[in-house]
């Protein structure tokens, strides 16, 4: 089951075959969202206080850390082991935001469905990103605006090129 803290009401349940992995997982969450899959995202494998246990990334970011291995080849088997196992997905992490997901179950496998498949589907997912950092300023525009008092190039004295 994966909630959101920003949102109520928003709820989705995905089905996983154990050998898929968890990019297979990012990608079915990704397209149900309708997120840019153009962004950085991991999930972490937490305890049940949602502390960060293992962090499963994108990218193989630090082959020496024990505590972090890429989504393309972590199989959901290999780190869901308890019943209740908790995580979290990071989809925006510049604001340092993410979905809360839980196993609920286990489920006879038939080969018959598509899988991973989103089998409950309520309420809106919150936005990907946060252009504001939730501070209510636009860290582009505050940036800009440090030159707004500059001309541009063509509007310079040219008089020292001849």
């Amino acid at each position: 089951m994966i909630i959101s803290n920003e949102v109520e009401g928003f709820v989705r349940e995905f089905e996983l075959q154990g050998n898929q992995t968890f990019y297979d997982f990012h990608l079915a969450i990704q397209k149900n969202l309708e997120y840019d899959n153009s962004q950085i995202a991991s999930f972490q494998i937490t305890d049940q206080s949602w502390l960060m246990v293992k962090e499963l990334t994108l990218f193989d970011l630090d082959e020496d850390n024990p505590n972090i291995a890429p989504m393309d080849v972590a199989t959901i088997d290999e780190f869901v082991k308890d019943p209740k196992q908790r995580m979290l997905y990071l989809f925006d992490m510049f604001n340092d935001r993410a979905l809360f997901i839980e196993l609920v179950g286990k489920f006879k496998e038939t080969e018959s469905k598509k899988f991973p498949a989103c089998i409950l589907e309520k309420g809106e997912p919150p936005v990907q990103i946060k252009l504001d950092g939730g501070s209510g300023s636009n860290i582009f525009g505050d940036v800009m605006s440090d030159f707004d008092g500059i001309s541009s190039y063509e509007d310079t004295d040219s008089s020292n090129d001849k």
